[in-house]
């Protein structure tokens, strides 16, 4: 059985979101200095304001340009790595019946939808399933109509193994 996420990769994302939180702390940094520059740069009677609300309006914009960008996708990614390794697992196995090309997006997470029909013999009209690969881990490894067993987080696919 071969297994999609690791430690490893849970600990790689962990690191990436550190980097864009120094990335933002440095951005406030440098904000704060140009706002205490401006402030001690002017004597009472001729201080004027717009200087200081240009930067603190530059400021906040690249902060929430830079985590609505880069940071929340990461978050999101790293709280999904955290739930798969911690949750609940489940196997299925079955024949692959679609792969769909374009990957959707849920929750800040891309995934590729692929349907599964289950070898469940105790169901007198078994429905097709959709599940959810990750193409950021690799491309998906079986083809439609392959037969393969499948560990399950939820909906999303952690293992596989070709049958």
């Amino acid at each position: 059985m071969d297994m999609l996420y690791t430690k490893k990769d849970y600990e790689d994302v962990v690191r990436q979101l550190r980097r864009i939180w120094l990335l933002i702390l440095v951005i406030a940094a440098v904000c704060i200095a140009v706002w205490i520059v401006l402030a001690c740069n002017q004597d009472k009677e001729t201080r004027i304001a717009w200087p200081g609300y240009v930067a603190s309006g530059v400021c906040s914009a690249a902060i929430v340009f830079i985590y609505g960008l880069f940071g929340s996708r990461v978050n999101a990614y790293r709280r999904f790595l955290r739930d798969v390794d911690q949750g609940l697992e489940r196997e299925a196995s079955g024949v692959v019946t679609r792969i769909e090309e374009t990957p959707a997006e849920s929750s800040n997470l891309q995934y590729l939808n692929i349907h599964l029909m289950p070898d469940d013999t105790s169901d007198p009209t078994p429905s097709e399933r959709l599940l959810r690969y990750d193409p950021v881990k690799s491309p998906v490894p079986f083809k439609e109509g392959q037969r393969v067993r499948l560990v399950l987080f939820g909906n999303y696919i952690k293992g596989y193994e070709l049958l």
